[in-house]
């Protein structure tokens, strides 16, 4: 059943399709945060996001690697796993914004994962269905010298 031409088809697609989706995360907002008083609101990107926590910065080059060799192999869903679950852990949505204090009392800035964080993880479970190791026509004929 796993040998059908459909299936292996559908794997190989879902490759494609998880390793774009974790590619094109990384231009869009990953975090947005709302100051609610003299600093404007604004939303960073994975990289931006990254450089203010120095403890991240590796995180958006992960999810680069990890989303291209999802491309061709559910190995790469694997490493941009690792990626998000470090950027999780080590606190990578935690900002440098300082509190707002008005008279009434100071107001702490708020923020939220936007659309790319969750677009990585969408991409990385979709990759994750995908092959173990999917490569084109032409590079597998390469691989095993039947060109």
């Amino acid at each position: 059943m796993l040998k059908h031409p459909l299936v292996i088809f559908g794997r190989r697609i879902s490759n494609l399709i998880g390793g774009l989706l974790t590619l094109i995360s990384l231009v869009l907002p990953w975090y947005f945060i709302d100051n609610f008083g003299p600093y404007p609101s604004h939303t960073y990107s994975a990289f931006e996001v990254a450089s203010s926590n120095p403890r991240a910065e590796i995180v958006p080059w992960l999810l680069l690697f990890g989303g291209t060799v999802s491309i061709l192999s559910s190995v790469g869903a694997v490493l941009s796993i690792v990626a998000l679950l470090l950027s999780t852990g080590s606190g990578i949505f935690l900002n440098n914004v300082p509190p707002t204090c008005p008279s009434t009392g100071c107001i702490l800035p708020t923020g939220h994962a936007e659309i790319g964080y969750w677009l990585a993880w969408v991409g990385a479970v979709i990759s994750l269905i995908g092959r173990l190791w999917n490569p084109p026509p032409l590079l597998g004929k390469i691989f095993r010298g039947r060109v």
